[in-house]
């Protein structure tokens, strides 16, 4: 469905650099199921930058667009797009942490030399609640330093709150059970983010 629809999307706008993007998506992906998950940082740091691609690749099509506009819609475009890359990058490498912890004991049994196996959970614990922080400090100084809509800054606000509240759960985390929650909850921050670049 998803080559369907790049392919589609390519056709349309006779931008053949759509339709690569996909297969080089999937051979990336494949690289990091087959390769790069077991290999600590250097897998979550993939995923990560994988997900702060993502909303990069929507200025492709409308590169042309944004070029030929005046020089302050153009930064307010390119930082709204850029920042949300960076929260993007931050959550989802907060996320990666977090199922590590989550998943060290089958880990520990597969052979997988993930950063929790191999720093121990406290490490990984103080990095993902790091990265956490990073995240929920750039959503407050973005509502603070940024004239935003009403309903765009309540969600910011909501993420920031989230964010915090996952931050508490994680400190005192111990089960497989808390760290699948906190790891759900990052997912529901993600979303939320989305939303809140979409209400601008």
């Amino acid at each position: 469905m998803g080559a369907l629809l790049a392919g589609f999307v390519a056709w349309s706008l006779h931008l053949w650099l759509a339709f690569s993007l996909y297969p080089i998506a999937l051979v990336l992906l494949y690289l990091y199921a087959a390769r790069l998950k077991g290999e600590g940082l250097w897998g979550n740091g993939f995923v990560a930058g994988m997900s702060a691609v993502l909303p990069l690749v929507l200025l492709i099509p409308e590169w042309d667009w944004i070029h030929q506009a005046n020089r302050e819609p153009k930064a307010e475009i390119l930082f709204i797009f850029l920042g949300f890359a960076v929260f993007s990058f931050l959550i989802s490498f907060f996320r990666e942490l977090v199922k590590d912890l989550e998943d060290i004991q089958g880990d520990l049994v597969g052979g997988w030399k993930t950063y929790p196996v191999r720093s121990g959970i406290q490490s990984a614990r103080h990095l993902a609640m790091g990265l956490g922080c990073l995240a929920c400090l750039l959503f407050i100084a973005t509502g603070i330093s940024v004239s935003l809509p009403t309903s765009t800054s309540i969600l910011f606000y909501t993420a920031g709150l989230l964010i915090l509240v996952l931050l508490m759960l994680l400190a005192n985390a111990r089960e497989s059970v808390h760290y699948h929650r906190i790891s759900q909850g990052a997912k529901i921050i993600l979303a939320i983010g989305l939303l809140a670049v979409l209400s601008l």
